[in-house]
């Protein structure tokens, strides 16, 4: 899989693409989203609003299938898609539906935020603490869930960001998970300089009560977490032994765990964990740079 990486603090930088044939993007939540939205408009012939609600999936509102997908996918060239605004679950379902029909060039959007919302509930300090996401539930995802009750043994991957409960939601209700060696990857370098002290800081007690082995990829580069996730699989994953991914951080980061499924799940290597939580509205504040993934799906 090739993975070139275009940013820029003006307009997105679609390299020699002039327009596509199709582009997707979710429900906007803040102004970066709403401006990620309008790019997708104007680059795209035709656009889509995507969105996941109770295990379905609808495309402008009308309920859609992987079969649905497939089919407005077929004899586009490329696809563009609205990775700011869209969750890792909508984004693992076009993949999947592009793959399905051989299409090789996407371009994955993202609006990096100038800031975060932070928590401002009383009695709470405020120098760590985001209000960024609101109710949540984990569970599995059709095409890159796995029924982890059947393994003794697996590795579990969590790619953490600012929102420490999340990661201990999960450990609550995945009890399974306990035996399984966990691994941590932290956005480091930080979309700007200081702010991965706030995501070391939020989970320093939660992890103190588990070995966990700790890596880094840069907060914005779906490269960097792409090849930490390949080396982590590559250790001892596989059909017997799985590899579980829990993309609760950055963005790129959870770019960079759909593309790995996307590769690694058919054959039940890898399997995604997700809490599905509610994004808040006014989340995040200003656009600091734009940053277009142009990746190139394996044969």
């Amino acid at each position: 899989m090739l993975i070139k990486t275009r940013s820029s603090q003006t307009d997105p930088d679609f390299g020699k693409v002039e327009k596509f044939p199709i582009s997707f993007f979710g429900v906007p939540v803040d102004d970066r989203g709403k401006a990620a939205i309008s790019v997708c408009e104007q680059q795209a012939s035709t656009s889509h609003c995507l969105t996941y609600r109770q295990n379905s999936y609808f495309a402008d509102s009308t309920s859609i299938d992987l079969g649905k997908l497939c089919t407005k996918l077929r004899s586009k060239k490329s696809i563009l898609i609205d990775c700011t605004t869209l969750g890792v679950v909508e984004i693992i379902f076009i993949l999947r539906a592009a793959r399905k029909e051989n299409i090789k060039s996407l371009y994955l959007l993202y609006a990096e935020p100038g800031e975060y919302a932070r928590d401002d509930k009383e009695g709470l300090s405020t120098a760590t603490r985001f209000n960024l996401t609101g109710d949540r539930q984990f569970s599995g995802v059709h095409g890159v869930a796995l029924d982890l009750s059947l393994y003794e043994e697996g590795q579990v991957v969590f790619l953490l960001g600012y929102e420490e409960d999340r990661l201990a939601m999960l450990l609550t209700q995945q009890e399974n998970l306990i035996k399984f060696d966990k691994y941590a990857i932290f956005g480091v370098p930080a979309f700007s300089a200081g702010w991965e002290l706030n995501s070391f800081a939020n989970h320093a007690s939660g992890m103190t009560n588990e070995t966990y082995h700790v890596h880094y990829a840069g907060a914005n580069s779906v490269t960097d977490c792409y090849h930490k996730l390949l080396e982590i699989f590559k250790q001892k994953g596989g059909s017997d032994i799985p590899t579980v991914i829990a993309p609760i951080g950055t963005k790129p980061h959870a770019i960079a765990a759909a593309l790995f499924l996307c590769n690694h799940a058919e054959h039940n290597g890898a399997g995604l964990i997700y809490d599905h939580p509610q994004k808040k509205d006014g989340r995040s504040r200003l656009l600091r740079r734009w940053h277009v993934y142009d990746v190139t799906l394996p044969a």
